[in-house]
């Protein structure tokens, strides 16, 4: 094996292990609260470099709002989310955030996925008070949120529990594309 080989492997196994011992143990020079093990088990959202004003979302950048719904007192915000991308097109979710006051904000699990909803697009959300489209079941008044998937048309995802669970439509897309169009 020559010098070169050999070197190049020492880094690469040197690098791996500087990696997994940074994942595995919180670093203990870390005045931020930046390491990876804060990241996804004990992520606050009062970090000194944190904005405070607006909503952020844990891990990932968060692009358009796509739209916000008041019901019972709760503001859930819906947005393009991509979690780790740093080419947005190819992987487009909707993230979905709650807060009772506009200031402190809960992130909850993505509404619609790059791959299950093709990209979703925009969109918009509604609350259903009349249960005009049907959907409710109990007393609980339905959320629905509307969206475009690029390859098939305008589809609805909607939520019978205050938005906790989030249900596609059995008719999506309920306005199919055009034919011959792409969106």
């Amino acid at each position: 094996m020559t010098r070169k080989k050999l070197l190049t492997i020492s880094i690469a196994v040197f690098a791996i292990l500087l990696l997994y011992a940074q994942i595995e143990k919180k670093i203990p020079d870390d005045p931020y609260g930046l390491s990876y093990a804060d990241v996804f088990e004990n992520m606050h959202y009062d970090q000194p470099l944190r904005p405070q004003v607006h909503y952020t979302p844990i891990t990932g950048q968060i692009g358009d709002a796509t739209g916000m719904i008041l019901y019972r007192g709760t503001y859930h915000l819906f947005h393009m989310y991509d979690e780790w991308s740093r080419r947005r097109r190819y992987n487009k979710n909707w993230g979905h955030a709650v807060s009772n006051d506009l200031i402190y904000w809960e992130q909850k699990p993505q509404i619609l996925n790059a791959v299950l909803d093709n990209r979703p697009g925009s969109g918009s959300g509604i609350v259903d008070w009349n249960n005009t489209l049907g959907l409710q079941s109990g007393v609980e008044k339905t959320m629905v949120v509307f969206y475009t998937d690029y390859g098939r048309g305008t589809c609805i995802v909607f939520s019978r529990d205050a938005g906790k669970t989030w249900i596609r439509h059995k008719d999506n897309p309920v306005i199919p594309m055009p034919e011959g169009r792409e969106r």
